[in-house]
């Protein structure tokens, strides 16, 4: 199977590289998005060169002001798809998590770290059924802050690694 580097964009950047190797973590990046962009295109080069294909997460802003907290991960988004990366809609949480019962965690002991919103515990929940338990830990080791940014990157990988593109949309294989 490919080595797929997923990015989950924003001043706090989540990344996985799932494959050949295993690597995830977060990057805390400057709030201007120039330097975020520069820096985390620098930080990451490595596994950009050791992925055989690239996924972010898409950014979408819709309003009428685009406000300075949006400029990161627009830019971030931006930059990996300008650096070849295929956009990945941000339904895919949605997808990955449907029918998902967290009280079934609970009967099953799955203890979930702080940090962590019903939608990412649910994320949580599914990669412990799927046996990515070493990869939580690491991810439990982390600062609460950082938590979920890792988490979305890791499912993000996963999820673009069992997703093909048919006529633009994405269809779950099977």
């Amino acid at each position: 199977m490919p080595s797929v580097l997923a990015v989950d964009p924003g001043v706090h950047l989540g990344y996985a590289l799932v494959g050949k190797e295993f690597t995830l973590g977060v990057l805390v990046l400057s709030g201007d998005y120039r330097e975020a962009v520069g820096e985390a295109v620098r930080r990451l080069r490595p596994l950009l060169l050791k992925a055989d294909r690239v996924y972010v997460e898409e950014w979408g802003y819709q309003g009428r002001r685009l406000g300075k907290e949006q400029m990161v991960p627009l830019a971030l988004a931006g930059a990996f798809l300008a650096l070849g990366a295929e956009p990945v809609d941000p339904g895919w949480k949605w997808r990955m998590t449907r029918g998902l019962l967290l009280g079934s965690a609970e009967k099953m002991g799955v203890k979930f770290p702080s940090g962590l919103d019903r939608k990412d515990r649910a994320l949580w929940f599914r990669l412990h059924l799927e046996g990515y338990g070493p990869a939580l830990s690491r991810i439990r080791e982390l600062p609460k802050k950082l938590r979920p940014h890792a988490l979305d990157a890791l499912a993000l990988a996963i999820y673009a690694r069992s997703y093909e593109k048919i006529g633009g949309k994405e269809v779950a294989p099977g």
